[in-house]
């Protein structure tokens, strides 16, 4: 299992402990929602009686005594209306309503001892798996509106790791990551507003108006990618469809182009149909739904080599401008996992291979909160001799921004000008 996934598992796990202890503390609380975030993990309550920060204290031993107790964690999958019934029969009123307004076929339905609770994601096989957590802090959020009457919804928040020495200095982390949250840079810079709702799914999601200034900083990432790819004979095209590897190769048989005698490069940038509500938790951090670019080369193996170096020089180009720190995650047959490595020899970053079907290479940033993304990406594919390069300058473009805004050793002004380098 992968670092990363683990440390999801436990951060969802502590949430439904969390929220477990919170309601043996107080069993008429309302247990809305929770989960992992990208740092911490979190849950959502309403309140009937009085409950304030310095009963958290309360509630991390009452979670210690869940997790001393190493309680099995079973997984049931259930028809909604089912799931529905047992939930409330588990006093879940808000999780029964969600499962049956969902329409999906099989929801998921988590218990430990006497606490159940709908569910997305895997978890840890039980309670006495986490190993280390500690609760932050409890703060107001948007409220719920539920049956046309409006709820008042407080979170508890909390970080988790596997280890107490990982868990102080992600303490730490998180406390830094509290200011640098780039919803909240991005507004203070100028670049959108943002409101707050909170969906039927019971999950908060933030509506993003890019100002001028925000429109003005795609438009330059835009030029950027235009101008650079231009400058190493790509092809701008508008093709159809989501597969833009068929797309492209379908282009090239229309204009009975042929890559035998050189190499064929065509690069698109696409947008997404309109600007669409973010979860909160992980804001512009996903790929989902964002603006994205994608080019491809095809050639043969003669030219393989030499365009592979290429390719990985103008991949790396952003990644060094804005300081990122970045390794490379390579996989492939034997004879193309080389190819590529040796392609990014001249780049001087750490490598991690190994074998895969295809070849892939990614870029993986880390971030000053020790989380790492996939930024940049090379993959390789042969069919009936001919090569196809296909590869991202950005992955995703919202989440270089997010990035960039989340760098926490710099001020408001440095992040400003980080952005006047794209265009540079």
């Amino acid at each position: 299992m992968k670092a990363l996934e683990k440390r999801a598992q436990i951060r969802r796990t502590a949430a439904e402990v969390l929220a477990s202890a919170v309601s043996d503390y107080d069993p008429k609380t309302f247990i809305i929602k929770g989960g992992a975030s990208p740092i911490s993990f979190y849950y959502d309550f309403i309140f009937v009686n009085p409950f304030q920060e310095e009963t958290l204290p309360l509630i991390e031993e009452r979670m210690r005594k869940i997790v001393a107790d190493d309680m099995e964690i079973k997984i049931h999958e259930m028809v909604p209306m089912s799931a529905a019934n047992f939930l409330r029969h588990h006093r879940r009123p808000y999780a029964a309503h969600f499962v049956e307004k969902c329409g999906a076929q099989l929801v998921k339905v988590l218990q430990f001892g006497n606490f159940v609770d709908h569910i997305h994601g895997s978890f840890l096989d039980s309670t006495g798996q986490i190993k280390a957590f500690k609760l932050i802090k409890m703060e107001r959020r948007s409220n719920l509106i539920f049956r046309g009457e409006e709820k008042k919804v407080y979170r508890i928040i909390g970080v988790a790791e596997e280890d107490k020495e990982g868990l102080k200095a992600h303490v730490k982390k998180y406390k830094a990551w509290i200011g640098v949250n780039h919803l909240q840079v991005g507004e203070a810079l100028g670049l959108f507003r943002y409101g707050v709702t909170r969906d039927e799914d019971h999950f908060e999601r933030a509506h993003l108006f890019w100002t001028k200034e925000g429109e003005e900083l795609f438009y330059q990432i835009h030029h950027y990618w235009r101008e650079r790819l231009k400058r190493e004979r790509f092809e701008l095209v508008m093709t159809e469809g989501e597969n833009l590897t068929k797309a492209h190769r379908k282009l090239m048989k229309l204009s009975k182009r042929s890559s035998e005698k050189e190499p064929v490069k065509y690069a698109e940038y696409c947008a997404p149909s309109r600007n669409q509500a973010i979860y909160v938790d992980s804001g512009l951090l996903p790929e989902k739904g964002c603006h994205k670019d994608q080019a491809h080369i095809f050639c043969t193996k003669n030219d393989l080599k030499e365009q592979i170096k290429g390719v990985t020089t103008l991949l790396h180009e952003l990644p060094s401008r804005f300081g990122f720190r970045c390794d490379l995650e390579i996989q492939g047959s034997e004879e193309i996992a080389s190819l590529l490595e040796e392609g990014a020899s001249h780049l001087g970053l750490s490598k991690k291979v190994s074998k895969g079907k295809e070849g892939l290479m990614e870029w993986k940033i880390h971030d000053d909160f020790g989380r790492t993304f996939t930024g940049p990406f090379l993959s390789v594919k042969e069919k009936n001799e001919i090569f196809t390069l296909s590869f991202s300058l950005f992955s995703s473009v919202e989440r270089i921004i997010a990035l960039i805004l989340e760098s926490y050793e710099k001020d408001l002004s440095q992040k400003k000008e980080l952005f006047s380098r794209i265009g540079a």
